[in-house]
């Protein structure tokens, strides 16, 4: 038996999100490697998912625009880690792309996502 996260729960699981994201440029190589390709895989596929932050939105818990910058920063990071697989790290790393996704989750949080928003 299964049970939904709570609007707590997945606002607290997007802004983690978005703080893993936001951390890639200052990983080692092997925490970048399992971070990007284990942890946050997974967390934005599913807490990035139109259907969490559909429930945010909802709950007015986030904004219409929150969700429509928090898509598109979905996208770029899937498109990345889906292009990246096959590559070795250190090249991997050398894509600025990896920035653009940490500025633009910092940016999501900081104007967007609070500690204390639920």
């Amino acid at each position: 038996m299964t049970r939904e996260l709570s609007i707590h729960e997945i606002y607290d699981w997007l802004r983690s999100t978005l703080e893993h994201l936001a951390s890639i440029p200052r990983l080692s190589d092997d925490d970048f490697t399992y971070t990007v390709f284990e942890v946050l895989d997974i967390d934005a596929r599913s807490a990035l998912s139109e259907v969490a932050l559909d429930r945010l939105v909802s709950a007015d818990a986030i904004s219409d625009s929150a969700k429509s910058e928090v898509l598109d920063l979905r996208s770029a990071f899937i498109a990345l880690v889906d292009a990246a697989r096959s590559s070795p790290v250190a090249q991997i790393r050398r894509d600025d792309r990896w920035l653009d996704v940490a500025r633009s989750s910092e940016r999501i949080l900081s104007e967007y996502v609070h500690k204390d928003a639920t």
